[in-house]
């Protein structure tokens, strides 16, 4: 199955961070962890908190490196339906937002709207780009 047509399920579910239940409440990272045990079963690791610890951090890309230990990691303008997106919201910033490539754009957790499908952000802030296979 891949991720997109998965991530589709999601559409409405309402913004709750730190959560990752269909229906209920997700977060970005919550979203993408949810679609990948729908799709794949369990992640082969957790993905540590992302925001909230920004102030704190100074070398570690706790989105970005998960991604990178058990996904393909592909250049940006060879992104596909399907992939796994990183955002970053300022440039110098660590990632801070997941969200999953689709035919029209992405589907992601958005803070005010819960997680829609929207066109892709300006690819400037495109911290990395990750394909689930090969697994």
């Amino acid at each position: 199955m891949i991720l997109d047509t998965a991530g589709r399920a999601w559409i409405g579910t309402p913004f709750i961070a730190g959560q990752s239940v269909r229906g209920i409440g997700c977060d970005c990272v919550g979203f993408v962890a949810g679609v990948w045990r729908d799709a794949f079963g369990d992640l082969p690791e957790a993905i540590g908190p992302y925001a909230q610890d920004e102030p704190g951090r100074r070398e570690a890309e706790t989105l970005l490196d998960p991604l990178r230990r058990h996904l393909q990691e592909i250049d940006l303008e060879n992104r596909a339906r399907g992939d796994v997106l990183a955002w970053r919201w300022r440039g110098g910033r660590f990632a801070q937002h997941l969200a999953i490539a689709s035919a029209d754009g992405m589907i992601h957790a958005d803070q005010r709207f819960g997680v829609v499908e929207t066109p892709i952000f300006p690819t400037h802030r495109l911290a990395g780009v990750f394909r689930p296979w090969p697994l």
